[in-house]
């Protein structure tokens, strides 16, 4: 470990499978190669043959989702809810006038009155059991319910009721299925993704993959890192900042620079001081608070955060995007690395699809001179 502990920067890991796939999903996108038109052209295919499903989706609220939902992981549960089998009734009702429903409301009115004196007068009785009580009861309600609906029947001549199973969707769950397995987009956002982007396209007329994504509320962790100000003698003359992961601070000499939080813990010292600190009460300000850092950062470690790593994420979602278009590629063709680079950047680019929660197509089996 090097000298004053482990610096390097962590981040919060919720979330990161999706923004991994943000970056994977736009490398495909914008891929130049035949392949990568094609995957668009596909796409672009498969978005015209649905479109006019979606947008009558998008007008009719699905049970319990008054609206297409923005969260990936409520929408494979959004599809199966459209697809289920409801009742419906045709043609489509008309409205009541405001005679009919001031008729429907006294009606209403009436029954609750004559239901609440049966309900007094069967109480009243002792003999007979608790099912002939019930069922007497039950068919009170049916018989004055059955009355103040004859409003709405005889507003309605003629209506039918038919079970909508709502098959094309179902349909289109499958297509979008196949079209992940033919582009070897084995996670469980590939589906999800899809579907988002043909809403947000209808709604915005903007066509992109992931272009926005929630993960879902999470409660965030944080620590109180307390350094007691140069000079002071009173122990509870002290600075307290609320640390919750953050590597990066806007610096109060210059909000266009960046400071990590012990510089961070540094300036709101001298902003209680009102002065500049002197080199050496700015290392003992850090001396104070380092073990105070590592405890915390131990712990916001063990609870869902990881180490962030220094490589290019764009570059590795370019190279493992054109491994997913064409698995006949070699990795050394595509990354154009060495021999004796060529291993760890095969594990940093299994590192990268291991973040996105995706599995990448297995490399067929080569002889040594074929070596990947």
């Amino acid at each position: 470990m090097p000298r004053g502990g482990d610096r390097r920067p962590i981040d919060r890991s919720h979330g990161r499978d999706l923004f991994y796939a943000y970056l994977l999903l736009n490398a495909m996108c914008e891929d130049a190669s035949e392949v990568g038109r094609g995957f668009n052209r596909e796409r672009e295919a498969i978005f015209v043959r649905w479109e006019r499903l979606l947008r009558v989706l998008s007008n009719y609220p699905v049970a319990g989702y008054p609206s297409p939902p923005r969260e990936l992981g409520r929408i494979c549960d959004y599809l199966r809810a459209a697809s289920d089998a409801r009742p419906t009734y045709y043609p489509k009702p008309r409205v009541l006038t405001p005679e009919e429903e001031t008729i429907v409301k006294r009606r209403r009115e009436a029954a609750d009155r004559t239901l609440q004196e049966q309900y007094v007068e069967l109480k009243s009785y002792e003999d007979g059991s608790a099912s002939d009580y019930n069922s007497k009861l039950e068919a009170a309600y049916a018989s004055h319910q059955s009355w103040v609906n004859g409003v709405w029947i005889q507003a309605n001549p003629g209506r039918r009721l038919r079970t909508s199973k709502r098959s094309m969707v179902s349909k289109y769950r499958e297509d979008l299925q196949a079209f992940c397995l033919r582009w070897r987009l084995n996670a469980w956002w590939a589906v999800p993704a899809l579907v988002q982007s043909h809403y947000w396209r209808i709604e915005t007329g903007r066509g992109g993959l992931l272009d926005y994504f929630t993960t879902g509320f999470q409660s965030i962790l944080s620590f109180r890192i307390v350094a007691k100000l140069p000079g002071a003698s009173d122990e509870a003359t002290c600075v307290v900042v609320e640390w919750d992961g953050l590597n990066r601070y806007r610096s109060r000499r210059d909000p266009a620079i960046d400071v990590t939080v012990s510089m961070h813990v540094v300036e709101e010292c001298e902003a209680r001081l009102g002065r500049q600190v002197t080199k050496r009460e700015r290392r003992a300000i850090v001396k104070q608070i380092t073990p105070q850092m590592e405890q915390a950062r131990r712990r916001l470690l063990d609870s869902g955060f990881h180490v962030e790593g220094k490589a290019d994420l764009h570059q590795h979602a370019d190279w493992v995007a054109r491994r997913l278009l064409d698995p006949s590629l070699s990795w050394a063709s595509i990354t154009g690395a060495d021999a004796d680079q060529l291993p760890s950047v095969i594990r940093s680019c299994h590192k990268f699809a291991s973040n996105a929660e995706l599995i990448l197509p297995r490399q067929p089996r080569l002889t040594t001179r074929q070596h990947r």
